[in-house]
């Protein structure tokens, strides 16, 4: 952990070596600034501060002799270092996804854990479910991506995987959108088959992503609550369609026969008039 004396000489630094180089630089004081215009000066939009930030930090700073380290500098002590003591390899998406996932607690049942409405199952579930039955698990859940969840069974978070395909890299807030406009749809009547679902996904995720890159900012991250609210008031109320073989859809009176269920865990916790992020039509 860095202490707060590294830190502000970090940040004395990178003021001094790079943005007070920059056209209208504030100074440290208003001493200091006097009779600069530094608001007539304003010329560096912020993506172009974020580049010659990353720049100052790869090619000077990581290249610059540094006194703490005898001298040497960043960069030839990275490669010293990690010929001596290799590297760590990244942690994979379900190590990440079991720190930083969204914290869930559902009942596994025969057929997995249900969230969002969709199915997820995999080996050590089913052996825990033969031995325990219906039970409480710990789940976390990646919003970025509806493909996996990570499932905590004893000491270990195990992955399960959505029984439906095609959920790969699909944000929870694309599916929540999707779940929304195709349950609307489904009211009205209208036929859904796994291929529409699947179209609505895709849009509802090129969608999202256009939106944040025109705005240029990130989504908040969700909360557990977010998606409690989502299973109760957004997604009830429709199935996901089995999937069809070729040729049989017109065959069925209703694609949406033998569907799952698209609601929460049976024992939702009461939130009272908690807002949400996602929009709800009704």
């Amino acid at each position: 952990m860095l202490t707060s004396d590294t830190k502000e000489s970090f940040y004395h630094t990178l003021s001094t070596q790079s943005v007070a180089r920059l056209p209208g630089k504030t100074f440290h004081n208003v001493v200091a600034l006097g009779e600069y215009d530094k608001e007539g000066r304003t010329c560096i939009e912020t993506p172009e501060l974020a580049a010659l930030l990353t720049r100052w930090i790869v090619d000077t700073y990581h290249g610059t002799p540094h006194d703490g380290l005898a001298g040497e500098t960043p960069h030839d002590a990275w490669n010293r270092l990690a010929r001596m003591y290799g590297l760590q390899p990244a942690p994979d998406r379900n190590k990440v996804r079991s720190i930083f996932g969204i914290p869930l607690s559902r009942k596994l049942g025969n057929g997995g854990i249900r969230v969002l409405g969709l199915r997820y199952w995999c080996e050590p579930l089913k052996d825990h479910f033969l031995g325990h039955g219906f039970v409480d698990m710990e789940v976390k859940l990646d919003p970025e991506d509806m493909a996996e969840i990570s499932v905590r069974i004893g000491n270990a978070w195990h992955v399960a995987s959505c029984t439906r395909e095609g959920f790969e890299d699909v944000t929870m807030e694309a599916w929540i959108r999707t779940s929304r406009d195709l349950a609307s749809k489904h009211a009205a009547g209208a036929v859904i088959t796994e291929g529409v679902v699947h179209a609505a996904i895709r849009a509802a995720n090129l969608l999202t992503k256009q939106a944040m890159a025109r705005a240029g900012i990130s989504a908040l991250p969700p909360t557990a609550e977010d998606v409690v609210i989502a299973e109760r008031e957004v997604m009830l109320g429709w199935t996901m369609p089995d999937k069809a073989a070729p040729g049989d859809v017109g065959k069925r009176p209703d694609p949406l026969d033998g569907g799952i269920p698209v609601t929460g865990p049976d024992d939702l916790p009461s939130l009272g008039t908690g807002s949400s992020k996602f929009t709800v039509e009704r």
